[in-house]
């Protein structure tokens, strides 16, 4: 398996199920565990969701990050980011994951807003210069403004008109912030702690 197939199979395999069942029971609020080589964690983020993420070392800008990879529903359905999909098929393909399992997927929208939001979107925005790069599964572009500040978009290809987030690292600054058609969505994703650049474990 890929790396990604790994986070998948983790996710969706029995012993990771029946933890967030313990956590769904206010068993415990959070876990952590170790497979495949790499630090996985759930935690509880409402009385209907539970996160199921990997901790991550990002070394260019120089932090620990939870990322995460899917969500447990309490009504036992989950639901994958972007990034996994296409490993969650081949997943299905070779048989190697239940096909018993309610797995949801988000939207462009949503999938798009976690991207603009993420670590390897701010170091790009960080590099204040127009920039081509992958996050969340998506071809993403980065373009600097007239006025000196940047924006992100989904590349032509998805037919995703208008940007998305917008970027100022100008002088010592580091903001941030949604345009205003998608603040509600980006508000909701917020919340649920799907938008890694402010995941930050620990510097």
């Amino acid at each position: 398996m890929t790396h990604l197939e790994e986070m998948v199979f983790t996710f969706l395999n029995e012993d990771s199920v029946n933890l967030s069942k313990e956590i769904h029971e206010n068993i415990r609020h959070i876990s952590s565990f170790e497979k495949f080589g790499m630090d996985f964690r759930l935690i509880k983020m409402t009385d209907e969701n539970i996160n199921f993420e990997i901790i991550c070392l990002d070394k260019n800008l120089g932090f620990i990050y939870t990322k995460p990879i899917g969500i447990y529903h309490s009504n036992g359905e989950f639901t994958i980011l972007k990034e996994f999909e296409e490993s969650y098929h081949k997943l299905l393909e070779n048989e190697l994951i239940s096909r018993n399992k309610k797995v949801n997927f988000l939207t462009l929208t949503e999938n798009a807003i976690i991207a603009s939001f993420s670590v390897e979107a701010i170091f790009y925005a960080m590099k204040m210069e127009d920039v081509t790069f992958s996050s969340n599964g998506l071809d993403m572009e980065i373009w600097l403004t007239n006025e000196g500040d940047s924006q992100s978009f989904l590349d032509d290809k998805y037919e995703f008109k208008g940007s998305i987030a917008g970027y100022d690292f100008r002088n010592g600054k580091e903001n941030v912030w949604s345009v205003l058609k998608y603040k509600e969505i980006y508000d909701s994703l917020l919340k649920m702690k799907l938008l890694t650049i402010f995941n930050t474990v620990r510097k």
